[in-house]
């Protein structure tokens, strides 16, 4: 078709009237191209990438299988005294009398992140890629049974193929790439999230516990 200079010049409204659609919807096409790739680029901005963790050797995460083990791993006090508690109103919630409970804590003073992420998490039914889950979990009267639950989890991710540590749905506050199911044997250390990488995963972590059955 003509160009639309050739159509003003030849006097053809209709043809300068379809220019000018098609030049519209040629600028709203990049103009919608160029916010994609802004928006893709602010996206990955909010994705941590290995520099935004730190090795953290004093995090321990540890089988809470009774106070004396707490105990000498040099667990808070906290942890140590609630331990009997929570286990009990887990079993009569209805789980095993052998339930697995795991600790995670930091033996020296702890990051923002690490503090997000200290305490208790029980073994769920179900797994996840396979591997075993665990849910954080503490005691409150106010809560239904006396437990209350977070969207803080202990999983293996397969994609990121590491364990994670932190909300299932965004980037993990805690990490650590080594292959195995004994989590409290691990070899390597287990690396958090620095706290001035942004609020964005913190926002979800265990301070923002809901009431709930566990």
């Amino acid at each position: 078709g003509a160009s639309f200079k050739e159509a003003m010049a030849e006097g053809q409204a209709d043809k300068v009237k379809e220019a000018e659609s098609l030049a519209t919807a040629d600028f709203e096409e990049l103009k919608a191209k160029q916010e994609g790739r802004r928006a893709s680029k602010r996206a990955r901005s909010l994705i941590p990438t290995e520099k935004d963790y730190i090795e953290c050797p004093e995090l321990t995460v540890t089988m809470a299988g009774s106070e004396a083990v707490l105990q000498e791993a040099s667990a808070p006090n906290v942890l140590v005294q609630s331990l009997s508690g929570l286990k009990a109103l887990l079993i009569k919630s209805g789980f095993e009398e052998n339930i697995q409970v795991l600790a995670v804590f930091s033996r020296g003073s702890p990051s923002n992140n690490v503090q997000k992420v200290t305490g208790f998490y029980y073994r769920m039914a179900g797994s996840l890629e396979e591997r075993p889950l665990f849910q954080w979990v503490d005691l409150c009267k106010e809560a239904y049974k006396g437990l209350k639950c977070s969207d803080s989890y202990i999983f293996w991710s397969a994609e990121q193929k590491r364990w994670q540590i932190g909300p299932l749905k965004y980037s993990a506050l805690v990490c650590n790439n080594e292959d195995t199911e004994n989590l409290e044997r691990m070899e390597q250390a287990w690396r958090v999230l620095k706290d001035d990488w942004g609020s964005q995963v913190g926002e979800t972590a265990p301070s923002s516990a809901v009431d709930g059955g566990a």
